[in-house]
């Protein structure tokens, strides 16, 4: 038939970009996080080849568990309703603190909205990257991931499982938000996206042994800065309870700070390398016009 399918046409003509990879090179990314490039990549919602490989099956399934903590501690922020208090008053109230039969600890939770935390995940194979800099990227594009109709229900499936497995031990709550809730930290869009099912964490992130547990999840090369990026606990008040186990507002932006540069110091050689490999693989030519089609996309989005 001379008839022509548009939608198969356009499938055939378009221009498409691949890489070819060893089995080992892509375990070692997902499970090391020496590059964060294909595990970058795997943190979003992907085409699954998981089913193809048992071994591929569980080193992903750490990948993502890497990428929710690793989120968790770089949202962290300072205690969200209450304040720490000095040697004297922990002193004054510890009598009251000891007669209190239950303290009411729904202050010390934060909820963190899941379209915030897939925006956080998006982000983290950016971080260092050159490209994203200078303008070769689109800034939005982290947003566009999350926030593209469509993609939010992708992210959800993709995280479901791993959010259920750190509820199971008691890591994090996942709960329901009401058109009436709002992630204080939350920009307008993401408060508003799918607001009658969005979704929300609630965890204690100024616990010090609740950012101890996120950091075990994270690679080894980023566990060698656990006790900078968990915090040194120290005791305080909090709704008249005695804590001898929580991090204060100083430690957790040290934290933060520290992990991000970590971050970075994984991406930005991982995306220099692979910007200079394509450009011999795919020629001078087009590298050149692929570079100055993504730097004059990158700079109208601005």
């Amino acid at each position: 038939s001379n008839e022509r399918n548009d939608d198969s046409y356009k499938m055939a003509t378009s221009q498409l970009k691949y890489g070819i990879v060893g089995t080992t090179d892509l375990l070692r990314d997902l499970t090391h996080w020496d590059h964060l490039y294909l595990a970058g990549r795997m943190h979003k919602p992907i085409v699954s080849i998981c089913q193809y490989s048992d071994e591929i099956l569980e080193a992903q399934k750490i990948n993502l568990q890497s990428a929710v903590c690793a989120s968790l501690l770089l949202l962290s922020g300072g205690h969200p309703r209450s304040q720490f208090q000095s040697s004297s008053q922990i002193i004054a109230a510890r009598a009251e603190a000891e007669e209190k039969a239950e303290a009411d600890e729904s202050e010390r939770y934060t909820a963190i909205s899941t379209p915030r935390l897939y925006n956080t995940i998006a982000s983290l194979s950016y971080t260092g990257d050159f490209r994203m800099d200078t303008g070769a990227e689109d800034p939005n594009k982290v947003r566009k991931l999350v926030h593209t109709p469509g993609m939010l229900d992708l992210w959800e499936r993709t995280y479901q499982e791993t959010l259920e497995s750190l509820e199971k031990i008691g890591l994090l709550s996942v709960v329901e938000m009401t058109d009436g809730d709002k992630d204080d930290n939350a920009t307008d869009e993401t408060a508003t996206a799918n607001s009658s099912s969005m979704r929300a964490l609630e965890l204690d992130l100024c616990n010090y042994s609740t950012r101890k547990e996120l950091m075990k999840n994270l690679p080894s090369k980023l566990q060698k800065y656990s006790e900078k990026v968990v915090g040194i606990p120290k005791p305080g008040i909090v709704n008249n309870d005695i804590s001898e186990n929580m991090v204060d507002d100083q430690s957790l932006t040290r934290g933060r700070e520290i992990l991000r540069q970590e971050l970075a110091n994984i991406v930005a050689p991982a995306a220099r390398s692979q910007s200079i490999k394509g450009f011999f693989s795919a020629g001078v030519v087009k590298s050149w016009r692929y570079a100055m089609a993504k730097f004059a996309k990158g700079r109208l989005k601005k």
